[in-house]
């Protein structure tokens, strides 16, 4: 059976605008809930096919073409041809993304072969056959990048024969000096290595696991979930391609807090509701929502997913059930919206007054009508030390045996710093998180340099600060400890939560050790968030002073190397939440632990064990 990566090209749910070449000014021909595929005609051309329930089916041929992609993201893109350009919007981000890799692949194959004489065509009888495309796969690829090697002639030395080479010695010679440039070029691998490689890469962060499909399939039935885990399951990551696999239009992208929002390129929960903190009366909520910007935003919604939903406050998770049927005329639950939740109830919980009654969204009615489905991710991908995941396991529900303690207390003397890396101290409180950094930046040498944000609307920095993962003023030196705060290279282990060291500054930017082994130039990167409705930007090094962060900062990371300090510890999950930050037990360094610090809330406990039969 043939294992080698294949990239099957998905048909893909969108709006086409299919516009005339000679008249870009005109409107064109809009198909709405169309559905785009590749294929192929009688004659093996690559063709383009819409189908929609209300028109025939379209049929272009894929010949000269040119695919605008910048914001394939955002579920947009162009394919321009000779005598039309197809305007692709509203489709889901990630099937585009391979149908438009397809594509591009193909036609460039295409180019490769002798194309049918015109005259074969004419004679050719007319029959509208139309088979689907075959899979990519790194053959494809390989036959696009093995370029023929530059034919080698023998030298000779002034005066004196040209020395004569046999065919055998010839062919080996030159296949000895192809050998040497791909080794130098490629690190050895052959082409066909080469794009194997390069298709298994682009492939592999797109596999799921079966729990994760399961989840998958669910969300694309159409069915409100909620699906949970334990820290490093790959929930966000699985947030992330469901993202990918819905329509941009309709979908809207929450979560509870700022950072966790950043971390999935959504917005706050709070400020897609449009209802302030909640905290307000209903009527006063609902009045608050009949804004027409809100009703309208309101009305476009199909899919609403929440991240970090056990960090969402009950009473507010109700009044905002009952503002989405409201604005959306409908006494359907949630207004008919398909909720797609995700979080884990035995992190951190959400934030109270002193004084107020804690109440979670699984205790409530709006809950019990909405959620159909519960699935738990019990595959554990961050961790791969089977000690360390049954310690963590054993926090996670409140319990810590005194075997797990005492591993625990033994990491505090092991020495985890590393070419001048040294371990971000995770804090409960936030003022000792600031009282640290600006410590240990202040005994660097030097004067600092400051790089501030570049923000769209100025009036909107503090805002910006809460929504963004980076701050507005970043003060830094050489030998400054900083963390990274956005995936720039997944493949490089330039990954959101990298560890590394400042070595110097670069025009507009600094160049940085990381704990992964690489050395990179760092330059400002752009952040897009929705405030108050409207879309704004901050422009700044996408990096944070590390020397300490909060643990509330650090959910849903994965940190290179770990120092917790639990005495000050105050909430259930708290200690769990820091301590599953770290990668392995190696990496991880416990200065004050006590059992008592370890604790799980009863509630969300007796919750658990009441939908999954096996929880501890």
């Amino acid at each position: 059976m043939d294992s080698s990566p294949k990239l099957i090209c998905p048909e893909v749910p969108c709006i086409v605008q299919v516009q005339p070449a000679k008249n870009p000014g005109s409107k064109g021909r809009i198909i709405k809930n169309a559905k785009i595929n590749l294929g192929r005609n009688q004659f093996r051309d690559v063709i383009l096919l819409i189908t929609s329930q209300n028109s025939e089916v379209c049929s272009f041929t894929l010949n000269a073409v040119k695919v605008h992609k910048n914001f394939i993201h955002e579920g947009k893109a162009t394919i321009l041809l000779i005598n039309e350009s197809l305007m692709i919007s509203n489709a889901p981000p990630r099937s585009l993304q391979l149908f438009v890799k397809t594509l591009t692949f193909k036609v460039a194959l295409q180019a490769k072969k002798t194309p049918i004489a015109s005259r074969c065509r004419l004679l050719a009888t007319k029959l509208n056959l139309t088979e689907e495309i075959s899979p990519l796969t790194s053959k494809d690829i390989a036959a696009l990048s093995n370029k023929v090697g530059t034919e080698t002639t023998p030298t000779r030395k002034k005066g004196q024969p040209l020395k004569q080479l046999n065919t055998q010695e010839n062919c080996n010679r030159i296949e000895a000096i192809k050998k040497r440039r791909l080794e130098m070029n490629n690190g050895g691998m052959s082409p066909q290595s080469q794009a194997r490689a390069s298709l298994k890469r682009f492939l592999s962060p797109h596999q799921l696991t079966e729990e994760q499909k399961n989840v998958l399939t669910i969300v694309l039935s159409g069915k409100s979930i909620f699906f949970t885990g334990s820290a490093g399951t790959g929930k966000s990551y699985l947030l992330r391609r469901i993202v990918g696999s819905l329509p941009p239009d309709a979908t809207f992208v929450t979560a509870s807090t700022g950072i966790a929002a950043c971390h999935i390129d959504g917005t706050t929960l709070h400020s897609f509701a449009g209802i302030g903190s909640g905290k307000a009366t209903l009527e006063q909520c609902l009045e608050l929502a009949r804004r027409p910007t809100l009703i309208k935003q309101w009305k476009s919604v199909k899919h609403l997913i929440i991240d970090e939903v056990s960090m969402v406050d009950g009473d507010f998770f109700e009044k905002l059930e009952v503002v989405a049927r409201k604005t959306r005329d409908t006494d359907l639950p949630f207004g008919g919206i398909q909720l797609i939740l995700c979080g884990d109830f035995l992190q951190l919980p959400p934030v109270v007054r002193r004084g107020e009654t804690r109440r979670y969204a699984f205790q409530t009615a709006a809950w019990e009508n909405s959620v159909s489905k519960i699935v738990e991710l019990k595959q554990v991908h961050r961790q791969a030390d089977k000690e360390f995941i049954k310690i963590l396991s054993q926090i996670r529900s409140g319990r810590c045996s005194s075997e797990s303690a005492a591993r625990l207390k033994s990491t505090a003397k092991q020495t985890i710093e590393k070419d001048g890396i040294i371990p971000t101290i995770l804090c409960t409180h936030t003022d000792d998180v600031e009282h640290i950094n600006m410590r240990s930046l202040d005994k660097l040498p030097g004067t600092p340099t400051v790089f501030k944000a570049v923000d769209s609307d100025p009036y909107l920095t503090k805002q910006l600060d809460q929504l963004t993962s980076v701050p507005s003023t970043l003060c830094l030196k050489i030998g400054s400890q900083i963390m990274l705060m956005k995936n720039l290279d997944i493949s490089r282990g330039l990954v959101n939560g990298a560890r590394g060291v400042i070595v110097g500054f670069e025009k507009g930017g600094i160049i940085v050790n990381f704990a992964c082994g690489v050395k990179e130039n760092i330059f400002r990167e752009r952040y897009v968030v929705k405030c108050s409705n409207t879309l704004v930007t901050r422009t700044q090094l996408p990096i944070r002073l590390a020397w300490a962060f909060s643990i509330h900062k650090s959910q849903g990371m994965t940190l290179d190397c770990v120092e917790v300090t639990l005495g000050r510890a105050f909430e259930a999950g708290q200690a769990y939440v820091a301590l599953s930050r770290a990668k392995s037990l190696n990496s991880l360094r416990v200065l004050d632990f006590s059992t008592e610090c370890v604790r799980a809330d009863a509630v969300v406990l007796a919750f658990y064990r009441d939908i999954f039969q096996d929880f501890y």
